[in-house]
């Protein structure tokens, strides 16, 4: 569901809002084509990046979920053309879109996201931001609570977690064994870049209505960011990412968290 795609043959780049789907993960078929909506960004969500996708059961409905990303503006040139996303869109099939009013949870890109299967409740947290740093800290936030915990039951009304507070993002959220899991990933936009410092790469879980404790001060993949994190066979599954070996990798880890 969408992305920054590439021609192979041409070299043309560009931000995308197309859909494929696949049975078996060998044939794909689009169901989607790309739209550039700029003139209407009600009637379906612009082409970006960066964005988080997930599935949740509400009112007796599966919905594909899609949360914040970022874009740039065609035909616009330098940083304003940057465009970031505080959007939420779902759709029952993947073709037809439908954005809904939801309040602020501050615009983002490279955000985690999951669901807890049992209730259907969306989690958020970090990601980038488009704000500038005006202060000696050298970083902004769009809201009070822009990293903490956000959580909505509907994908409209959303609430933020003021418990716990973490700067991060290109990470992962997971629900596993009862537990909300927050992993490792690097700092926002606005700071260096880093991923391998112990903010970073420390795990974090909050068990049911239990307060966030931090669970591990490091694991045995390396640091990294903008990975894949599934849960498979009772396991989880840590594939890929951005490292601070050599650049994008393709490895793959998994194991049991108890």
């Amino acid at each position: 569901i969408g992305g920054f795609e590439v021609d192979e043959k041409t070299g043309y780049r560009q931000y995308t809002n197309d859909v494929w789907k696949s049975d078996d993960g060998i044939n794909w078929s689009q169901i989607k084509t790309r739209t550039y909506p700029i003139n209407n960004i009600d009637s379906d969500f612009m082409p970006r990046f960066n964005h988080s996708c997930v599935v949740a059961n509400h009112g007796g409905k599966n919905y594909i979920y899609l949360i914040g990303g970022a874009t740039m503006i065609e035909g616009t040139e330098g940083g304003y053309s940057f465009l970031y996303f505080h959007d939420v869109w779902r759709s029952e099939n993947g073709i037809n879109w439908v954005k809904l009013a939801n309040n602020d949870f501050g615009q983002r890109s490279e955000l985690a996201a999951c669901v807890d299967p049992s209730n259907g409740r969306i989690y958020i947290q970090g990601g980038n931001h488009s704000l500038t740093f005006d202060n000696s800290g050298l970083y902004n936030k769009p809201g009070e609570y822009y990293y903490n915990v956000w959580y909505s039951d509907d994908g409209m009304n959303w609430l933020a977690d003021d418990s716990f507070s973490i700067l991060r993002a290109g990470h992962s959220m997971l629900m596993y064994d009862h537990s909300l899991w927050l992993f490792p990933g690097k700092d926002d936009s606005y700071r260096e870049l880093r991923f391998a410092e112990d903010d970073l790469y420390y795990t974090y879980r909050k068990e049911g209505d239990k307060a966030w404790t931090l669970d591990s001060k490091g694991s045995a993949f390396n640091a990294r960011h903008s990975y894949a994190t599934v849960e498979f066979d009772n396991k989880i599954w840590v594939l890929g990412g951005e490292t601070g070996d050599n650049g994008p990798n393709n490895d793959v880890w998994c194991g049991y968290i108890k």
